[in-house]
């Protein structure tokens, strides 16, 4: 068992996380090795081992704790009434770090992204009526066309280098995902 407690080890599970988000940055996810994370890391591979069984296992670590990051800012949510504020925690929540914007927009993150909207709960819903009164078949159309919606708007906007101000990005999100393309263009 490892002592999360000792400094030493604080500070190798932090080089080697440090080491990953900024090789997520620079790198497609295929061209990640351990060999090259101890290197950049400054550790042996038997201390990269020592923590965890594989790259893989590192990787769902990470996701895993993105994903709980968002889900705790986003618990109280419930849509479609909180669509607004799902659509600006989800864009500053992006926006708080760099791996987590390039995570999102990378295609060669694609298996990531998939990952982690998967790891996401549709709890969001739970307490709709409107939701409810849908076959389940159709309200699963419903929660895959919100949660791909904010994504592509955050993708395009990230790859239009960021012209619109975040604020009417999230505006133009909440109301395209609440009201559909006849609100936002009347």
């Amino acid at each position: 068992m490892t002592d999360h407690t000792d400094l030493r080890v604080i500070k190798t599970l932090d080089a080697i996380h440090s080491t990953l988000e900024t090789m997520i940055c620079e790198m497609d996810y295929q061209s990640i090795s351990v060999t090259e994370l101890c290197e950049h890391a400054r550790i042996n591979k038997k201390t990269f081992y020592r923590y965890y069984t594989s790259l893989d296992e590192l990787q769902a670590e990470f996701r895993s704790e993105m994903a709980s990051a968002y889900i705790e800012l986003t618990k109280e949510f419930r849509f479609p009434r909180d669509i607004p504020k799902v659509s600006k925690v989800f864009f500053e929540f992006l926006e708080s770090k760099p791996v987590y914007s390039h995570i999102t927009c990378a295609p060669s993150y694609g298996l990531e992204q998939k990952r982690l909207a998967d790891i996401v709960p549709d709890d969001h819903w739970k307490d709709s009526p409107a939701l409810a009164n849908l076959p389940a078949s159709e309200q699963s159309l419903v929660i895959a066309y919100v949660r791909s919606m904010g994504a592509a708007i955050y993708r395009q906007w990230v790859t239009d280098g960021r012209k619109v101000p975040i604020e009417r990005a999230i505006d133009i999100t909440a109301i395209l995902q609440s009201q559909g393309l006849s609100a936002m263009l009347s």
